[in-house]
């Protein structure tokens, strides 16, 4: 991203503004913060229509294709959008190709 990316800017004044025991639940690691985390009781239990933002593999997703066919599979009304050449820090590095992913979903609540 190069040193003068806004991104740190970003990524700094978020980092400080996080309760300091969910930082320490995400460098104790995945396994710990997830525990009792059960996909197929939480999210059919969403009714809401959710948009799954999915970033590209490649560049550092959270989210795996198997993650997003779980997802799809078990929430009655999701959507999903994967953005090929970007990072998990979806909006702090690509913050355009995000609104544009998300503006289609939510014009669909627009009064």
């Amino acid at each position: 991203m190069g040193e003068d990316s806004r991104y740190f800017a970003h990524q700094a004044l978020s980092l400080h503004q996080l309760d300091p025991d969910m930082l320490a639940a995400v460098n104790a690691g995945p396994l710990p913060m997830l525990a009792g985390y059960e996909p197929e009781t939480l999210l059919p239990a969403i009714t809401c229509p959710v948009l799954l933002l999915q970033a590209d593999a490649s560049q550092g997703s959270a989210l795996s294709d198997a993650d997003v066919q779980l997802g799809l599979k078990l929430l009655p009304h999701a959507i999903h959008v994967r953005l090929e050449g970007v990072g998990h820090p979806l909006h702090a590095t690509h913050l355009h190709r995000v609104a544009e992913a998300i503006a289609p979903f939510l014009s669909d609540f627009a009064s």
